[in-house]
């Protein structure tokens, strides 16, 4: 199976944004996904699985997605403490909180309002194992509105287990301010968890 660093080569690379289609998900039920960036980005990570539940974290490179580096952050999973600590942050992302997150905690970074769902959702990325998507209001934690969309992708350690949750961001209008993120209620938002089984897609409860 060829790297994720060879992929600027293959015919996939070569697709013009906005040509991911379902066939690219690998049977997995993602077609509420709406953003091209995004699409694509799930699209590469099906590519550099094979034939595996998950890509392991080695396979994914950054590159491949290459608009979404400012955006993308992982997190190392601890699954006897069931914590999340993050790895890496994209600078459009650290500059959200005003801050690096590299080797911050989760609940150093969230809110205890919203740490429990946010934490619920990276948790089902890694134990069912699936694939979590959040559109609507974002980062309802920090002083800006936000309206776009998330995709939370899982990834194994050289074992095959889930140790590591990768995701991406996209705005929708400026990073800095939305009105549109007043509309509704304070965390406007709808979350659904696509299973790595091949399951439906269906919405997380209580996320």
């Amino acid at each position: 199976m060829a790297g994720v660093a060879d992929l600027e080569h293959s015919e996939y690379e070569e697709k013009p944004l906005g040509a991911i289609e379902s066939e690219s998900f690998g049977g997995l039920a993602l077609d509420h996904v709406r953003g091209e960036e995004l699409r694509r980005f799930a699209a590469n990570w099906v590519a550099v699985r094979g034939g595996r539940l998950m890509p392991m974290r080695r396979d994914f490179d950054p590159m491949a997605v290459p608009r979404l580096l400012g955006r993308l952050w992982l997190c190392d999973f601890l699954p006897a403490e069931r914590r999340f600590i993050y790895r890496l942050a994209g600078e459009d992302i650290n500059d959200v909180y005003g801050r690096s997150l590299k080797g911050l905690d989760l609940e150093q970074v969230i809110t205890a309002g919203s740490y429990a769902n946010i934490h619920r959702r990276l948790l089902a990325t890694v134990e069912t194992p699936g694939i979590v998507h959040v559109i609507g209001r974002i980062y309802i934690d920090s002083d800006r509105l936000l309206v776009g969309e998330r995709l939370i992708l899982p990834l194994a350690n050289e074992a095959g287990e889930a140790r590591f949750v990768l995701g991406a961001t996209v705005v929708e209008g400026d990073w800095e301010w939305d009105e549109r993120a007043t509309v509704g209620a304070p965390s406007h938002y709808v979350a659904t968890l696509t299973p790595l089984d091949g399951g439906s897609a269906k919405p997380l409860p209580g996320a």
